[in-house]
């Protein structure tokens, strides 16, 4: 009957043991949390980061598909500005307009047109489409640390 006693005292006293192992505990979390707490936060923050420059490699795809579109209507319509040039230049004596340009002249208006819009060619392409180096990789690892796959 004694060591029944005891066992139900035993009992008893377990919530009351726990209790007293809660209220030891410490309000601060341990090692093991702060640094699963940290990891989250750095894996959120790299997530987002991501989100973000992808977000940007979107907008600079948009970006580069108009302005690739305004470069070639402008060298389109140089082409044709200078067809229309040659054209009025070799039948203009024939015509009713009677145009006609001295050869000095048509050679530097076709020869300054064409080096003006091709250098500004350049100029934009070379912009719009840098040569990429290392991004792409380091982009490509951002990535899949972002979203914890492996592609």
């Amino acid at each position: 009957m004694i060591a029944e006693m005891n066992e139900r005292q035993q009992i008893v006293n377990i919530p009351a043991a726990a209790e007293n192992e809660l209220a030891r505990a410490s309000e601060e979390p341990d090692l093991a949390t702060r640094f699963e707490e940290q990891s989250y936060e750095l894996a959120c923050a790299n997530t987002k980061l991501a989100k973000a420059h992808v977000r940007s490699l979107k907008q600079d795809i948009e970006e580069r598909k108009t302005y690739a579109r305004r470069i070639f209507g402008l060298i389109c319509g140089w082409v044709v500005f200078l067809f229309l040039l040659l054209a009025a230049q070799g039948l203009g004596r024939w015509w009713w307009l009677k145009f006609s340009l001295s050869e000095t002249v048509l050679l530097a208006a076709i020869g300054s047109t064409t080096v003006n819009v091709l250098g500004l060619f350049y100029i934009v392409a070379h912009y719009l489409f840098p040569t990429r180096h290392d991004g792409v990789g380091e982009l490509t690892e951002l990535i899949k640390s972002a979203l914890g796959k492996d592609m």
